[in-house]
């Protein structure tokens, strides 16, 4: 599945992509992204909850933000980059 989720300044969310990732199944490839596209709560916390099997590095987002961003960062980095972030926008990091 080749979507796209790239948003210019002022688009909001692409609720329709996410829709048809969705409807395509939990884990899907993603040929924009160069890696899986994981959707629905119970994939994401598998994935999310299992660093030694399920891991960003490698990926092209990965590459692009770098050893220091969170989105890429499957580290106890990711929880401490987290913290920083949530604190500005009243999310309790969870660790």
């Amino acid at each position: 599945m080749d979507i796209d989720f790239a948003l210019a300044p002022g688009e909001g969310l692409p609720l329709d992509l996410y829709r048809r990732l969705h409807a395509a199944g939990p884990v899907v490839w993603n040929e924009t992204l160069g890696g899986w596209a994981v959707s629905g709560y119970a994939a994401v916390r598998e994935v999310f909850g299992d660093v030694m099997r399920f891991t960003s590095a490698g990926t092209p987002v990965a590459e692009a933000l770098g050893e220091q961003g969170m989105v890429g960062n499957d580290t106890p980095m990711h929880h401490t980059i987290r913290g920083v972030w949530a604190k500005q926008v009243g999310i309790a990091a969870q660790e």
